[in-house]
């Protein structure tokens, strides 16, 4: 017993001494997202100096400085997207600006998802502000966002959302251009993401009268057109070489992905469960296809592809599944939606016993989760006796037993 004890002492000395590491590293100071912070407009002059001294060869160091240095709240966080919005679309320099996002983003993830979180969705929402804009700074906004859209900052619902609005003869000489731009950099981003949205967006071009269209658009049109087979082939997925583990009691080896896609999480019969993680690429097409579901496409097909391509990480999907409802809904009958998704989806492809696994990743989160929806424990109460009711939970007392 006083091994064990000793042990785990010496395990949290080690995790308190690499937490000291990381903060003399990174000392940085962060208050809670929504609370005021003083001399914010010092501070936002502070970050537009550095903004101005930014180069290829030392947007790292700053963009390190940026995260160290400063206490992030909303407003410090707008005002910082702005600065470099500006820089990036008026000036010109949206490559540059585009690698210091990525890099910030990256660093402040390490150390608030939060901040980093909603540095994201401040990104999101300027790009979508403007887009909705007809000037000629759209053409050059169009270079940032797409910019930013492989750089994984960007959700594609935007990208697709302006699409629709802006591929009409009726649109100004600044929304074709733009769409057409990134039409051309994001075809086989976009392709592997939605092939079947990517699709119509072609369609729409085809419907395009060129003759009502100056010659500039005419040519842009046929080159689209044209090329469309070469531009819509998807990016390639990198594939990660296998691992092969030995079961110790049959002496069988078993292949899986690398060692580190894997984690234990423990179930309430004490087995230990192999948790595989899915790319963050197919993350990203199976949240935006529930959102679609969700919104009245009839599109279960395709989410039921998503996880016949993923073979074996069925639990996992269902617990990207959940997290995606409890981070973006919160009304029963959208809550209901996604159980009979789950239940549909997983009935057809005979992998009804991933939910149960699936939910518990999704309890074993749910603080994580409760960052970004404060009540995400009593919408998974909810969820939970909804699919007990269904019968693909046989008791959900244990799993509800620590979120009430």
């Amino acid at each position: 017993m006083n091994s064990d004890i000793n042990s785990i002492e010496n395990e949290e000395i080690k995790i308190k001494k690499k937490e000291e590491i990381i903060n003399r590293n990174l000392d940085i100071s962060i208050v809670d997202i929504n609370d005021d912070i003083p001399d914010l407009d010092i501070k936002a002059r502070k970050i537009r100096l550095i903004l101005n001294k930014v180069t290829e060869d030392n947007f790292e160091r700053l963009g390190l400085e940026m995260v160290k240095c400063f206490q992030y709240n909303n407003k410090l966080l707008a005002e910082l997207v702005r600065l470099v919005f500006d820089r990036a679309v008026n000036k010109n320099f949206a490559g540059l600006y585009s690698k210091i996002c990525a890099y910030f983003y990256n660093q402040m993830k390490q150390h608030s998802k939060t901040v980093s979180k909603c540095f994201k969705q401040e990104l999101n929402h300027k790009s979508e502000d403007g887009l909705l804009q007809t000037s000629e700074s759209l053409v050059p906004l169009s270079k940032f966002i797409s910019l930013l859209y492989k750089e994984k900052l960007i959700n594609s619902l935007l990208i697709f959302n302006f699409f629709d609005i802006s591929i009409k003869e009726t649109s100004s000489e600044y929304q074709l251009e733009a769409s057409f731009n990134l039409i051309k950099q994001l075809s086989p981003h976009l392709a592997s993401n939605n092939p079947n949205r990517l699709e119509s967006v072609y369609k729409s071009i085809s419907s395009l009268c060129p003759s009502n269209l100056p010659k500039k658009f005419q040519f842009l049109i046929l080159d689209l057109t044209e090329n469309k087979s070469t531009l819509t082939i998807p990016n390639p997925l990198i594939k990660k070489a296998p691992v092969t583990l030995q079961n110790k009691k049959t002496g069988k080896n078993v292949s899986f992905g690398q060692a580190g896609d894997f984690q234990q999480v423990q179930s309430h019969k004490t087995k230990r469960i192999l948790k595989q993680n899915v790319s963050e690429e197919t993350k990203t097409i199976l949240r935006e296809e529930i959102s679609e579901h969700v919104n009245g496409k009839k599109n279960l097909e395709i989410i039921k592809e998503i996880f016949i391509n993923n073979k074996n990480k069925e639990r996992q999907l269902v617990n990207q599944t959940i997290k995606h409802a409890l981070i973006n809904y919160d009304r029963e009958q959208e809550f209901t939606k996604i159980c009979e998704l789950i239940i549909h989806v997983t009935e057809e492809i005979n992998k009804k016993e991933a939910i149960e696994t699936g939910i518990m990743y999704t309890v074993e989160a749910i603080q994580d989760i409760k960052l970004d929806s404060p009540m995400a424990s009593q919408h998974l109460i909810f969820i939970i006796n909804h699919l007990e009711q269904a019968g693909v939970i046989e008791n959900s007392g244990y799993l509800t037993a620590n979120l009430s």
